[in-house]
């Protein structure tokens, strides 16, 4: 693991700023970061073809492409500007692939936005980057004791409503596929009709590639219920951020 040491000078002591995985740690030391084609997911006890399950509606876009994860730096404000009462850090993310990553930043613990002024993403021979700064008043910065700048990458999400093959065994299973996300821990839920159910509700494990993950989770009704047309709402958690991607049974319908 690689330690930056940083140095800025008070006048009794030096405050050294160590720079490990995009968090700033401070010491003191005396002067001496609808379905396009087929789709297979792994779920708990068995593999199951979803051609065969569910049917088309929401679009799956499913990527072939190389995932690169963000370069992190992490810049400590300057002396000149400590002088002037605020202090400014900037984190830099570069070189990542595909596009999407998102800034969050912690201080002592605690999550903040206020301060905050993240770029847009820019791309360059298909890698992306972007920058982030937090900006704190000179006497919060000489309170804390970590500053941690992280990068996520929030899941693409997918819905899948039932075949018309599987409603004619009077059942409705969809699936609702998360994939390629930073950090792990996304989680789902399910409302029909504005009221969140559990039962019925089958959700996989997370799964790791590339430092990308991602999972699945299934919904399965009675023909009955979903015939009633109540909107179905997949519901994702992901790095204090919310997505919900609804679907009727009349949308389904041609």
């Amino acid at each position: 693991m690689e330690i930056i040491f940083l140095p800025t000078l008070s006048k009794d002591d030096d405050v050294y700023w160590m720079l490990v995985d995009q968090t700033f740690l401070k010491t003191r030391l005396k002067r001496a970061a609808c379905l396009e084609q087929e789709v297979f997911v792994q779920p708990v006890k068995q593999v199951v073809s979803l051609w065969y399950t569910f049917g088309g509606g929401t679009k799956l876009a499913v990527g072939t492409g190389s995932t690169v994860k963000p370069s992190v730096s992490l810049l400590p404000p300057s002396s000149l500007q400590l002088s002037g009462g605020s202090a400014s850090l900037l984190c830099l993310l570069s070189g990542y692939s595909p596009q999407g990553a998102q800034v969050s930043w912690t201080v002592g613990g605690s999550e903040v936005k206020e301060g905050v002024l993240t770029s847009g993403e820019e791309e360059k021979n298909g890698r992306y980057s972007r920058s982030s700064t937090l900006t704190l008043s000179k006497a919060r910065w000489d309170q804390v004791e970590q500053v941690v700048c992280g990068s996520t990458v929030k899941p693409s999400v997918s819905l899948l409503p039932p075949s018309s093959l599987q409603l004619s065994g009077g059942s409705a299973s969809l699936l609702c596929l998360l994939s390629g996300y930073s950090p792990q821990g996304a989680q789902v839920s399910w409302t029909v009709g504005g009221s969140e159910v559990k039962e019925g509700v089958l959700t996989s494990g997370e799964e790791e590639k590339n430092g990308r993950y991602s999972r699945s989770s299934t919904l399965t009704l009675s023909k009955a219920r979903w015939d009633q047309g109540e909107e179905v709402v997949c519901k994702v958690s992901h790095s204090n951020q919310d997505q919900q991607i609804p679907i009727l049974k009349s949308q389904c319908e041609g």
